[in-house]
């Protein structure tokens, strides 16, 4: 009992790990070429190959950090008010936005590894990640307009019976 919040909580735990596995990518691979921070140009003296690498891991891990906003509000948000909305229901929307969320987290693993490694190779999981995100937004909204229908119920209920 009670415990609902786990998986979303977890799913965005495994997310903010994906995060730190893709700083910790920019810092080895700029530690291992002495690029100096906070430098987002990697020097004349590299390979074009190093130069292509660079850029890819830089922009693996502005994706993962801007994924990472969007979507933690997402699965945290529905899934806190989804007992209020649904009631004892509820907490079946609760697991599933964390099954969505943990869903992403290993999603978004894969399309850092592809970018930084072949970056023609991520689409695959872009897709997976992108159907993961409008389905949690999609939940989300929609334990939204239950509370606000809800509440705008009792709103006209009160001013038709100010009087009575």
């Amino acid at each position: 009992r009670g415990r609902d919040m786990v998986y979303p909580i977890l799913g965005v735990l495994l997310n903010a790990g994906v995060v730190g596995i893709a700083m910790s990518k920019v810092g080895q691979f700029r530690h291992s070429r002495q690029i100096q921070g906070p430098s987002m140009e990697a020097h004349e003296d590299l390979s074009d190959e190093d130069k292509h690498r660079w850029q890819r891991i830089q922009r693996a891990q502005i994706n993962t950090v801007e994924w990472f906003s969007l979507t933690s509000p997402v699965f945290l948000g529905g899934a806190l008010m989804s007992k209020k909305a649904f009631g004892a229901y509820g907490k079946y929307i609760t697991r599933f936005l964390g099954v969505c969320s943990i869903s992403n987290a290993l999603y978004r693993y894969k399309y850092l590894q592809a970018y930084i490694d072949q970056a023609d190779t991520r689409t695959k999981y872009f897709h997976e990640i992108e159907g993961i995100f409008w389905t949690a937004l999609t939940v989300s909204i929609t334990v939204c307009l239950d509370l606000i229908y809800k509440d705008l119920k009792c709103v006209v209920h009160a001013y038709k019976n100010r009087n009575t």
